[in-house]
């Protein structure tokens, strides 16, 4: 049952991806029929075109495999570039939800420590209290919501 709740958690972190996903797999399935595709012209190109002596058809071959190889090593390059993003926007968001879920975690450690009496203050309460008991703040205005913590 852990398999398939770490599957669907995982579909849905690659949700906002999918159509790179996508382009990505299709640039690396294109580049592998690029890849198949060469020895078959090779072989055209080595038992028909000099038994024929057909010089433009020989030339177009070794033209076809020169772009085989040079399809092949673009779409892997495009393909290999789109997967890189793909796993750098998701590792980016997993440390977004990480430091979002320390620092809840933190705010949350330092409220329940200042309840049970334990000695040491809290950083953020006492920033909140000092700026509590700001005296120079005109009547109306809170200095909590207006300062920039």
């Amino acid at each position: 049952m852990q398999a398939r709740n770490d599957f669907s958690w995982l579909l849905l972190r690659l949700g906002p991806v999918r159509w790179q996903i996508v382009l990505g797999l299709a640039g690396v399935t294109v580049a592998g029929l690029a890849a198949a595709l060469d020895p078959l012209l090779m072989r055209a190109l080595i038992d028909g075109a000099p038994p024929q002596r057909n010089a433009r058809w020989a030339l177009e071959l070794a033209g076809a495999i020169g772009r085989c190889h040079f399809g092949r090593s673009a779409l892997s390059a495009i393909a290999s570039l789109v997967n890189f993003v793909i796993a750098q926007h998701c590792v980016r968001d997993l440390r977004v939800a990480l430091l979002d879920q320390i620092n809840w975690l933190s705010f949350d450690s330092h409220s329940e420590s200042e309840h049970s009496g334990d000695s040491v203050p809290c950083a953020y309460h006492t920033t909140i209290t000092s700026l509590s008991e700001n005296s120079n703040a005109p009547h109306g205005i809170d200095p909590i919501s207006s300062s920039s913590l």
